[in-house]
């Protein structure tokens, strides 16, 4: 009797049987029937009428899932859901969602400024740039662009190196950045003949 008093037994509309963990709730009872049917969840009927998601379930409810192919899992959903089962089901999607919005981000940073390069990298450079970095594929490259992991200045420097810019760095840190200091020369002042004026050495 105590372990029938830790659970609730619920049916589907076609008087399918379910056994749920006391607590359980329309949402728990979606994830159950298939993972499709609770990422879909809008809204449930308990005995006929219309009930919160959060609602718990009692012995003898009849429970009816109301899906949409535009609704998917939120945050909020974990703390809706009682059984194990379920919370991992919206984890797991949550992950992969936000997975797939910083690889589609990441896709967009990378290709705004592969536009600037001309001629344009092959797609075979980029791999090679990526795995340069430690990536095993492109998307995971893309996706630690999106996540702020990585800096795009990094990535772009490792696909397509300033022109020179190591022989540059070499000659020391004003000269890479071509600042170096230029020999003293005069001035020619127009209008006048045969008179230099040059530069203290501090002006050079």
């Amino acid at each position: 009797t105590a372990l029938y008093q830790e659970e609730v037994f619920v049916y589907t509309p076609r008087r399918e049987l379910k056994r749920l963990p006391k607590g359980a709730t329309p949402l728990d009872f979606a994830f159950q029937i298939h993972t499709e049917v609770g990422q879909r969840t809008v809204g449930a009927r308990v005995n006929g009428e219309l009930v919160p998601l959060r609602q718990e379930l009692r012995n003898g409810d009849m429970v009816e899932i109301i899906t949409s192919p535009q609704a998917q899992p939120h945050d909020d959903w974990l703390h809706i859901v009682r059984t194990a089962g379920a919370r991992s089901k919206i984890r797991q999607w949550l992950r992969q969602r936000r997975h797939d919005d910083s690889v589609s981000l990441g896709r967009e940073m990378m290709e705004r400024e592969l536009k600037r390069l001309k001629p344009r990298p092959e797609e075979k450079a980029i791999v090679d740039a990526a795995r340069a970095l430690g990536m095993t594929d492109l998307d995971q490259l893309y996706a630690r662009l999106g996540e702020g992991q990585i800096s795009l200045t990094i990535v772009m420097r490792k696909l397509a190196p300033p022109e020179g810019f190591a022989e540059r760095l070499a000659k020391g840190p004003l000269e890479a950045l071509g600042l170096g200091r230029k020999p003293a020369a005069g001035v020619r002042i127009q209008g006048l003949d045969n008179v230099m004026v040059t530069f203290a050495r501090c002006c050079q």
